[in-house]
């Protein structure tokens, strides 16, 4: 789970999807009604949004044995064990809390000139950081069907 199936937890299809950078970058999803939303993300909770909002919740496992259902990581045991009702109850929460994360980046949602634009200001201003320039000409590869 992560900052893809946030945006698409409001019903949006993605086109594509791509992420520059390594343990920290800027990531862009291209919507299918041609406008683009983006972010960054790290490698933790205190440099990444979607690790500080849904870090624990992304490792609850729910598995049911015998009838039972169970929550944690490692071991099913009787200290883990919820109800139907608790799992479904989770499931919802989770998927709200989705829903509402991605809406935050839908709702600053760019045209793809826009953004291009703003990639080919910060480049000829030489304000540029180390993907920059390869952000620009990926996102100009997305103007030509």
């Amino acid at each position: 789970m992560g900052y893809s199936e946030a945006i698409e937890a409001n019903g949006v299809k993605i086109k594509e999807f791509k992420e520059f950078g390594s343990y920290q970058g800027d990531w862009f999803a291209l919507l299918e009604d041609g406008r683009i939303v983006f972010g960054s993300y790290g490698s933790c909770s205190g440099c990444d949004a979607f690790q500080s909002e849904f870090d624990y919740e992304c490792e609850i496992i729910v598995k049911q044995v015998d009838g039972f259902y169970y929550k944690g990581n490692y071991s099913w045991n009787e200290d883990e064990k919820i109800t139907e009702q608790e799992v479904n109850e989770l499931n919802l929460r989770v998927s709200d809390k989705l829903k509402a994360f991605g809406k935050s980046y839908l709702d600053d949602a760019q045209t793809l000139d826009e953004i291009i634009s703003r990639y080919k200001r910060k480049i000829d201003n030489e304000e540029n950081w180390g993907d920059d320039e390869d952000i620009y000409k990926w996102l100009l590869t997305l103007k030509t069907p």
